[in-house]
Order: structure tokens, then sequence, then C-alpha cells
């Protein structure tokens, strides 16, 4: 007698969680990717977890592992996230640089100021100044600003020649026309910090500039230009208690016009302070 054993049926095998892994991995990434990208410093290293988690949901896909919703979230994210860490990085950067600085530390074409003339200033401010543009600080008057590194700066605006030529050697104006060259302006700072640790170099902290011109004009922070005293381009971090006298170059539109005051800002604030 003839036994018919019936065939057994073929099973399809579920995904398991191991074969999730790749989909579970490309999300973690993917979250871990949008996190970093707003993280000063660490969003520059982003790109690099976007990628992993980028190609982790795509072999997942690929090899229909399971977990399809995972790996496709993970991709996305990834993407996001690059963007972000893009966006984020011009952001922080963007508060390190001053808008005067080009990319090799020569002097943005003066054609982009209009200068605007001005009746001469007297140069003593008001004794009772509140370090506004209607009422600034007269000049040798110290007042105090908080850093970015936590510190607080004192700093006093001692003196400011209008047009200092003469003192300033900028190599990149060699071979420019005369009539090109900037106009040169040149305050002498004194500088006190003090604060719970190092401060940060104070080029990154401070900018002071001129408003006069129907735009401020800030200094250039060129450690090519010399000037009669240090300059405030090659001062280093300081440390609590110390003070430093430096000189702060302002490269002006020819034709520029006395009558303006003296501007100091922080990149920890978007407030302006005038002396004049």
């Amino acid at each position: 007698m003839l036994e018919f054993v019936n065939p057994e049926s073929p099973s399809v095998e579920s995904p398991s969680a191991a074969s999730r892994t790749l989909a579970v991995w490309a999300l973690i990434l993917g979250i871990l990717t949008l996190v970093v990208a707003v993280v000063p410093f660490a969003n520059f290293g982003a790109w690099l977890v976007a990628i992993a988690a980028l190609v982790l949901g795509i072999v997942s896909l690929v090899k229909r592992r399971g977990g399809r919703g995972m790996a496709i979230t993970g991709i996305v994210l990834s993407v996001l996230g690059a963007i972000l860490s893009i966006v984020m990085v011009l952001v922080y950067s963007a508060v390190f640089i001053f808008s005067a600085i080009s990319s090799d530390g020569d002097v943005a074409p003066s054609s982009t100021l209009t200068a605007t003339p001005t009746a001469e200033p007297t140069g003593d401010g008001a004794a009772g100044g509140d370090g506004t543009e209607e009422s600034p600080f007269a000049l040798g008057t110290p007042f105090d600003v908080e850093g970015m590194a936590g510190g607080t700066w004192t700093i006093t605006v001692d003196d400011a020649e209008f047009d200092a030529g003469d003192a300033v050697d900028n190599p990149n104006d060699d071979g420019v026309p005369a009539d090109e060259a900037p106009q040169y302006a040149l305050l002498h700072v004194t500088l006190e910090y003090d604060g719970s640790g190092t401060s940060l170099v104070p080029q990154m902290e401070l900018q002071f500039g001129y408003a006069g011109t129907g735009e401020t004009v800030w200094g250039i922070p060129s450690s090519d230009i010399t000037t009669p005293a240090e300059s405030f381009a090659t001062l280093g971090s300081m440390e609590p208690g110390d003070s430093a006298t430096v000189d702060v170059v302002i490269a002006l539109p020819q034709g520029t016009q006395t009558g303006g005051t003296w501007a100091v800002s922080t990149t920890a604030s978007d407030t302006v302070l005038y002396v004049g």
C-alpha cells in the first residue's frame, strides 16, 4: 500500500529583527545627523554621519532586508541633516568673520562705500555721553562690554587720527594709484580683560569702525598692515587682568569727510557703542 505524504508548503520567512539592522542604523544615524548639524564645530563632521546613514539606508532598500520605512526615514533625515549642517556652518562662521575682511586680508574696494560729507567733530565727545550715536562717549572714557567667552572687556579709545596714511603701511597698496587707495584712520585703543579664564583672540570678540559714511566702516584686522604701536591684528589671547594698548586701522573710501563717530561692537551682541 502506497503512502502519500503531503509536501510541506514553503513558508515565507518574515523579516527578523536582525534583517532590519541596516534600516535601524540608517534611522539612528539620520537622527544623529540632525543633532550634530546644529552643534558648533561638530557640525563640520555631520556630513560623515549623513553619508553613513545614506549608504546604510540605500543598501537596506536594495537588499530588501526589511524595515523599509525606517530606511527611507533615515535617508531623508541624512539629507536634511547634511543641508542643515551647511547652513549652520555659514551662520556660525559669520559670527567670527568681520564683514570688512576679504579672504586674503585685502581692503574691500572703496567703490562699495559712499562717503557723506559732514561737519568736523570736536573730538571731545559729551562728558556724560551714554554711548549712543547721538550722545557718544568722550575720547578717553573707559567702558565695559561683555565678551563672547564670558569675560568683560574694558575699552578706552584714547585718541583717533582721521587721516593717518603716513603712519600706516599696507603692502597691499603697492602699485595702487593714489586716488584708488583707501584713506586710513587710526584708533589708539587700550584694552583690559577680566574673566574666569583666557580670552579668545580680541579680533574674534571686538570690532572697531567709523560711522559717518552712510554706513559703518569696520576696521581691518590684517597682520600685513604696519602701525606705529602694536597692531590690534596681531594681539593674542589675554589673561584676566592683562591690558594692552594697540592701534586699530580703519580703511575709509577716498574723500570721506570727518564728522562721524567711532563705533565699537562685539560679536557677542548686536549692540554698537559710539565714541567721539
